[in-house]
């Protein structure tokens, strides 16, 4: 049985591998007219750069589907909430989304968390967690 601050570190983690999965959307330009520079900048690059890191892992894509196939147990309220705090989002921006006050998104996600390690021990595949 997991702790809830490995369930919380999981969740982390599986927000972070969401965010820096390659985007599967159009990746050509839907027009035949030339890219139009705006401004000088732009055009030599005067900018600073924006690192990215490359895409995650097999193992973090694995836990990342563990999770979500887990929270898919839980209500719309308290997927919001789980995915919500795992984004780092403040329990007051949360509550706002969820239409309660944030006393009762910490008690919904508190009970969420424990509702997601009962899930996790019924998954017939687990995925190894690190550490």
């Amino acid at each position: 049985m997991l702790h809830p601050e490995t369930m919380i570190d999981l969740l982390e983690e599986a927000h972070r591998t969401l965010r820096r999965l390659p985007w599967a959307g159009p990746t050509k330009k839907q027009t035949f007219w030339p890219e139009v520079v705006h401004d000088r900048k732009e055009a030599y690059g005067w900018d600073d750069v924006v690192l990215r890191l490359g895409p995650p892992s097999g193992d973090r894509i694995d836990r990342l589907d563990a999770l979500l196939q887990c929270s898919l147990t839980l209500s719309e309220a308290s997927r919001i909430a789980i995915w919500g705090v795992a984004g780092r989002a403040s329990y007051r921006s949360v509550a706002s989304l969820i239409g309660e006050p944030p006393s009762a998104v910490k008690k919904r996600h508190s009970k969420a968390v424990a509702d997601m390690i009962l899930a996790w021990d019924r998954l017939a595949i687990k995925p190894g967690i690190p550490g």
